[in-house]
């Protein structure tokens, strides 16, 4: 198999060339434009690796010329910017700098002719690593698994991936929340004769995309799977969707509850009508082309997603509306149906909290993450502070007897320790504060809410003094007070940097 390289990265080259050689490959290398297209228009080759840029020429004309022999080669564009424009100017695929060697084998792989296998000497030895997991070989596939309290499940969690994955390459990491029942404990029995069952225990940090986040960031595979532990998600659907991602050149594939007439079957009724109006609702404000943009079930390409972590928000439950809003439109997605079942063991994570996550995640992302998701929690705790306040408020004064400025300072004080201990619930659960530094925590709290009402005063007397507009004055103020606190208490309090 002949491969035209045109690469102008020195110090890169040399390593694409090895990866290529030591799959049996012929390599011509170019390291200009010109020389590579005449080669291109000259020589049959069986694929064309491009990591060119074409200063001052339009792409979609340079992809012509490539083509324009009549000899329709393959093409691999390697690029750190967003891949799908060159899926638009006419390459046939793209890898995200940077990558792993293996990947770029894998898409290769992809790409070969119809019939022409890339190297029938090298896919044997491949196939041999996959069999025995050879040590110093990343895996295919990474099966994330977060979890929390699923001790019951994790025996049969690993046993219906080990039948559904035979004859895969694959690992598998569960993310565990320091679960009280020892969840954790009973993984690292597994792993302890099972080299593919791995476990990140995390200490002092709650939530589900958090927890995947940190998972999936542990891998080092071509793809990474999300799947739950409480045993709703069909693990056969790892199969198909691994098939569809590698065969069709996606980036993103999910299953679907919502698919060929699939129905929910693991929800009740409530549940399924409040599932089936957060899908619309996600939709509608974050244009996701999916039928359900809220599954917790999908296979991504791991350089993908390590090009969009750095925007995803490690709160919230639903990590997939996070991946396909950060990504703007710009990944090839797809979908595939499948049968959501009941649970078996354990309890639904599903409460109040999720919710106004869920609320505050479409709210950041439907602002294009101009607003983060701790502030609009924060703000909306800080709204329910001002009840808080006016009932207490009332109840001193009518019932209490107290005299105002008494009823006023107790009410501030019920009002702060409130928005205390619901930021500490919701806010920052991922940075729960417990026993004494709950304690501590408060005090730090109620001292930079105080200087932050100083503030609000200072700022919204200043202001109309100026243009005796009460209500802007007022406003501003209050903004003040909201920032004031939002910011120092994140790092003072629950040591956010």
């Amino acid at each position: 198999m002949r491969v035209l390289l045109i690469e102008d990265h020195r110090r890169r080259v040399r390593s694409i060339v090895e990866c290529l050689v030591s799959l049996g490959l012929n390599v011509d290398l170019f390291a200009t434009a010109d020389d590579g297209l005449s080669a291109a228009k000259s020589v049959s080759y069986d694929a064309i690796i491009l990591d060119l840029d074409f200063a001052g020429r339009c792409e979609t004309e340079v992809m012509s010329e490539l083509r324009a022999s009549g000899k329709q080669s393959p093409i691999l564009k390697l690029t750190a910017r967003d891949g799908v424009e060159w899926l638009d100017c006419g390459a046939d695929d793209y890898l995200l700098k940077p990558f792993a060697m293996n990947e770029l084998a894998v898409r290769l792989q992809a790409l070969r002719r119809p019939g022409r296998p890339l190297d029938t000497t090298t896919d044997k030895a491949a196939g041999a690593d996959t069999a025995s997991n050879v040590a110093g070989s990343a895996p295919d596939v990474t099966v994330v698994v977060p979890t929390f309290n699923e001790v019951a499940n994790v025996a049969i969690v690993i046993e219906r991936l080990r039948v559904a994955l035979s004859g895969l390459d694959w690992e598998t990491i569960f993310v565990d929340d320091d679960s009280p029942d020892g969840t954790a404990a009973e993984v690292r029995r597994f792993g302890e004769t099972d080299r593919r069952i791995r476990c990140i225990r995390r200490i002092g940090r709650r939530g589900l995309a958090g927890a995947c986040i940190e998972g999936m960031l542990a891998s080092q595979a071509t793809y990474i799977a999300i799947m739950d532990c409480d045993l709703q998600h069909d693990e056969a659907a790892l199969v198909t969707m691994l098939d569809m991602i590698r065969s069709e050149n996606l980036d993103l594939v999910v299953a679907s509850r919502y698919t060929d007439g699939h129905a929910v079957q693991g929800f009740r009724r409530s549940r399924a009508r409040l599932s089936a109006w957060a899908t619309k609702l996600t939709t509608t404000l974050v244009s996701a082309a999916l039928t359900d943009p809220m599954s917790g079930f999908f296979v991504i390409r791991r350089t993908v997603f390590e090009r969009l972590s750095p925007r995803l928000s490690s709160q919230g439950f639903k990590i997939l509306i996070d991946i396909v809003a950060t990504a703007h439109g710009r990944m090839r997605v797809g979908e595939t149906p499948y049968v959501f079942r009941e649970r078996l063991h354990g309890k639904s994570k599903f409460d109040g909290q999720v919710v106004l996550a869920y609320v505050t995640l479409l709210l950041a992302k439907s602002t294009n993450d101009l607003i983060s998701i701790r502030f609009l929690l924060f703000s909306s705790i800080g709204l329910s502070g001002v009840g808080v306040h006016m009932l207490a408020l009332l109840i001193g004064l009518s019932i209490g007897g107290l005299s105002f400025t008494a009823a006023q300072v107790t009410a501030t004080m019920l009002a702060i320790s409130s928005n205390y201990l619901l930021n500490n619930m919701v806010t920052y659960r991922d940075r729960r504060l417990r026993g004494f530094g709950l304690l501590f925590g408060w005090v730090k709290f109620t001292l930079i809410c105080s200087i932050g009402a100083i503030s609000n005063v200072g700022v919204a007397s200043w202001l109309y003094e100026h243009d005796r507009v009460w209500q802007i004055a007022g406003l501003a103020g209050a903004a003040v007070g909201v920032f004031w606190n939002f910011m120092v208490s994140s790092i003072y309090v629950w040591r956010l940097r």
